[in-house]
């Protein structure tokens, strides 16, 4: 057992640790242990899409301090090494206390055909540092450290293909162990079905490529918009189709990029005084150069695909 998932797992159930009973002399039964939720239990929206104030991104800007705390961080090993260590290559979004929902392209992508993907890490924001601190009023305010989770079961959509990009580029990650909701560690909202965003503000995030050509070390967001007409109407996107894909970004050269594949496409949704952020697209591909377009699967049309996936 490493040392990542001896600490992931003691985070895990210190967690779980909800409440004291003082009745007990012995410390060790003081502790009362709170039992997760399921695995297939989507939270609500007092919980879900609760963005908190505060890849590929190309000319975004750096996201605050647990402003997105579903990103999650795909780590992967090369197979043909011996080198234990995991490099980062793609993105995605936690839905469940156990399941995180990416692109099929992470698993079967021709980006990743020498790669075996191993872990998860929530909580992450600065690459560079663990804990990630912020000055608040001349004082460090910091993240408990973030957190890696081996992968214990990997479901891609079956119509997706190694050698070409079908419309169902869609993945779910199952987590060996649950998680319980912090600060730093929360889910994203899912729709039972798709609704339109046009001429609505999309935000993309990730850890990708910026504009300088390297991978940011820094979580950065991005607000675009669709752009259908572009990719219909583009040679070198002629597998699109708007049943079940969204074409958006270009705006001021906003895009996502190598390494964001997989990540959130995210819209609001405004219902009375519910609001809250939800994944309405997974960052899939685009053109060979970035900061033209993105093409994003459509969450909501693959739904029941998801829930029917999704085990305690």
């Amino acid at each position: 057992m490493s040392n990542n998932d001896t600490e992931a797992k003691e985070e895990i159930l210190t967690n779980r640790i909800c409440g004291r009973d003082t009745r007990y002399f012995d410390v060790s039964q003081r502790a009362y242990t709170c039992c997760p939720m399921l695995g297939n239990e989507l939270p609500n929206n007092n919980i879900c899409g609760q963005r908190r104030a505060g890849f590929r991104i190309v000319r975004g800007r750096e996201a605050n301090l647990n402003e997105f705390p579903w990103m999650a961080m795909l780590l992967y090993r090369k197979r043909a090494s011996w080198d234990p260590e995991l490099v980062f290559k793609c993105g995605g979004s936690l839905i469940t206390n156990r399941y995180v929902l990416t692109a099929g392209s992470c698993i079967n992508g021709i980006e990743v055909l020498d790669m075996e993907l191993k872990r998860v890490r929530l909580g992450e924001h600065d690459q560079t540092s663990n804990p990630d601190c912020i000055e608040v009023r001349n004082k460090n305010k910091c993240n408990a450290p973030h957190l890696e989770i081996d992968v214990e079961e990997i479901i891609v959509h079956n119509s997706y293909s190694k050698t070409r990009v079908f419309e169902a580029d869609i993945a779910l990650l199952r987590l060996k162990m649950p998680v319980r909701f912090t600060n730093e560690i929360q889910p994203i909202c899912l729709l039972p079905a798709h609704i339109s965003a046009q001429r609505s503000d999309l935000v993309i995030a990730g850890w990708g490529e910026t504009e300088t050509g390297k991978i940011s070390g820094i979580l950065k967001q991005a607000i675009i918009m669709e752009n259908t007409r572009y990719c219909k109407n583009s040679r070198q996107l002629n597998n699109f189709d708007s049943m079940t894909q969204i074409c958006a970004g270009g705006q001021g050269g906003r895009d996502t990029c190598y390494g964001d594949s997989g990540g959130p496409l995210m819209a609001t949704f405004k219902q009375g005084y519910d609001e809250f952020l939800y994944v309405a697209g997974i960052t899939s591909y685009g053109p060979a150069k970035c900061g033209r377009i993105g093409v994003y699967t459509k969450t909501g049309v693959y739904f029941n695909w998801i829930m029917r996936n999704l085990k305690p």
